[in-house]
């Protein structure tokens, strides 16, 4: 089942106009934030790696 590209197009346009009222340095912080974390989980050895990769890996998303 296709999507209405005109609801698309408006959820989209929703979207854009809440994320535009956000400075892009909270963007840029959040995912500097998320490699500070995953990098000290990483040096302090947490319980598993695979923590410290997944948060790692929300610098991208951000």
């Amino acid at each position: 089942m296709a999507l209405d590209t005109a609801n698309e197009d408006k959820v989209s346009k929703t979207i854009e106009s809440q994320t535009a009222k956000i400075p892009s340095v909270v963007f840029l912080g959040a995912a500097l934030l998320s490699i500070g974390v995953s990098a000290a989980l990483k040096c302090i050895r947490w319980k598993d790696d695979k923590d410290a990769l997944f948060i790692g890996q929300w610098a991208a998303p951000f």
